[in-house]
């Protein structure tokens, strides 16, 4: 985040970090431009830079698409008083699920999915203390049904936890 000055949903920053035996790459989507040489004075190496401005505008209808989404599957249950818990689903049925769900919020259908590997955990620290969430890697074939919504979707990312890595739609046309 030390790329933008503004904050994270206000440029609508999002990424997501896949490891490797030999490196870590980091993909960044955002409607900011990001100012790389802040990052690169610290070591780390920015190598392709990708405008996708244009993608945004070739969505249609029934268009059908492979997708890898790294996502933390959860739903909100009442708490005590005002406040609501969010709890992770458990369990590859009801990931799956949620999967469809967001799918459907999003302005796709699934069209196949499955869960790509083990789950990526993430530590942290927060001022209520640490925290430990767990990542669910789905990939498939998506349907885009409605392409205004899953633009949304795309540019917003889907689920929870964003600022940790989670959410971003990764796409590519069917071979």
């Amino acid at each position: 985040m030390k790329s933008f000055d503004s904050g994270r949903s206000n440029a609508k920053v999002l990424y997501r970090m896949i490891r490797s035996d030999r490196s870590i790459r980091i993909y960044v989507q955002s409607n900011d431009d990001p100012m790389w040489e802040r990052i690169e004075e610290n070591g780390y190496h920015c190598e392709k830079k990708k405008d996708i401005s244009q993608l945004l505008k070739t969505f249609y209808k029934d268009q059908i698409l492979q997708f890898s989404l790294l996502a933390c599957p959860a739903k909100k249950v009442a708490g005590e008083g005002k406040n609501s818990k969010r709890v992770i689903l458990r369990g590859e049925e009801a990931q799956l699920d949620w999967l469809k769900r967001q799918g459907e919020k999003n302005g796709f259908n699934i069209l196949e999915a499955h869960i790509a590997g083990k789950n990526e955990l993430l530590y942290g620290k927060k001022a209520s203390g640490e925290f430990q969430i767990a990542g669910v890697p789905f990939e498939g074939v998506l349907q885009i049904k409605d392409p205004d919504v899953f633009r949304q979707g795309f540019e917003n990312g889907i689920g929870a936890e964003k600022a940790y890595g989670f959410g971003m739609l990764m796409i590519r046309k069917m071979k």
